[in-house]
């Protein structure tokens, strides 16, 4: 699972034209025709080939820097890069929600769409990955006035993302969080409405842009349940009413739903991946690694079989990798990170899923800093592998 501590530097328009498919009919008048053959030329038949559009879309994880910002320059190179499409950033609830009686009004946007009009001076969609809960024990995404209502129903557990412990997480589904997080959804969507530089945004349902069952085993005994009864009498069910509801706002950009795995079971994410294909929305995981080649068709949270079967019938199927890759393929701790290791090299990763019908890629910034910047340490060695695999993702035969 990805987390938004390194994830966004946290955080489908998805190629919509992927399966488009230019036609150009040539046709002349009897008159010209008799002019072309009287002065013996004879004209093509065959239309010009018009330029090809990239089938799958690749987008950068990043988050919206400040000019003083070691990475601010670097990142320079990936956005003049033909080879990405999009970035995708974290937007946290908190950043713009200030609460009812803010003297500034409660939702504030000016920061943080200052933040995000470099990418789009740059040609680039924005993608964005709505967060209500931060990844880690401290939670600066949830807004202040939320976490201290003293009626908010939350649970401690530990063992989060990281390993970190959590406490007085918020039970999401529980009314006087959800009210107020599907307050905030309906103005994301309405503020960006009509915006032609927003690609997609995934709306995270419980921590940072996800929705895994972070404290599934509290929130369950608390309900007097099991965790099977609870997934499928709270959670799921919490997860199609949200997609149900993203879907009355008659949202003007894509939405894509997040799918979680927990516990090796496949249950939860065929069914959320069911629910968001019922309101038309696409669908992502945020896991894709080495295993998925090496057990196929067992993939992380059964997105082989999944993107199989819906292909061709949502409008995108995401995928980001579980960490930054490996560029090696074979590092070991403490060179790098456990989840680095799993990760494995981007190039099989990438090839691998568009050959399962991924078509939207989100790759950490350490990816396309390899990819694309030439002060990054690891250019020299791994520039031309992961900038040709990019370019063949973008364009797959």
């Amino acid at each position: 699972m990805l987390h938004t501590g390194t994830r966004a530097l946290s955080q489908k328009s998805v190629s919509r034209g992927r399966f488009t498919v230019f036609l150009c009919v040539a046709a002349a008048t009897v008159v010209l025709a008799v002019a072309l053959l009287s002065a013996r030329v004879v004209p093509s038949t065959t239309p010009a080939p018009a330029p090809s559009e990239p089938r799958v879309s690749i987008n950068a994880i990043f988050s919206q820097l400040n000019p003083g910002n070691p990475f601010y320059e670097r990142f320079a190179n990936v956005l003049a890069s033909p080879l990405v499409d999009g970035i995708s950033t974290a937007l946290n609830w908190a950043m713009v929600d200030h609460g009812p009686g803010d003297s500034g009004g409660q939702y504030q946007w000016r920061t943080f769409d200052n933040g995000i009009e470099r990418f789009i001076r740059a040609g680039k969609k924005v993608n964005l990955l709505v967060q209500p809960i931060s990844y880690g024990s401290n939670n600066s995404a949830t807004p202040s006035y939320v976490m201290n209502d003293q009626n908010l129903v939350t649970v401690s557990c530990e063992g989060g993302p990281g390993g970190v412990a959590y406490s007085n997480f918020p039970v999401v589904y529980e009314k006087g969080f959800k009210d107020r997080h599907k307050a905030f959804i309906k103005e994301v969507i309405q503020h960006y409405a009509n915006n032609p530089h927003i690609g997609y945004i995934r709306f995270g349902l419980s921590v940072g842009n996800e929705i895994f069952p972070q404290c599934a085993r509290q929130e369950a005994e608390r309900s007097g349940l099991n965790i099977p009864q609870w997934r499928d009498r709270v959670w799921l069910p919490y997860h199609k009413e949200m997609m149900e509801y993203e879907k009355s706002l008659n949202p003007t950009m894509q939405i894509e739903s997040p799918m979680t795995p927990f516990g090796g079971e496949p249950i939860w994410t065929d069914t959320e991946a069911k629910n968001a294909a019922a309101v038309g929305f696409g669908f992502g995981l945020q896991g894709l690694q080495a295993n998925d080649i090496a057990h196929y068709p067992h993939c992380t949270g059964d997105w082989c079989n999944l993107f199989e079967k819906y292909a061709g019938q949502v409008p995108m199927l995401q995928l980001s990798t579980l960490g930054p890759s490996d560029p090696s393929g074979s590092c070991e701790p403490p060179a790098c990170s456990p989840g680095q290791r799993a990760t494995g090299a981007l190039p099989a990763l990438l090839e691998f899923a568009i050959k399962h019908h991924a078509n939207t890629f989100e790759l950490y910034p350490q990816d396309v800093l390899i990819a694309l910047d030439p002060k990054h340490p690891q250019y020299k060695t791994y520039h031309s592998a992961y900038a040709g695999a990019i370019a063949a993702a973008r364009r797959p035969e």
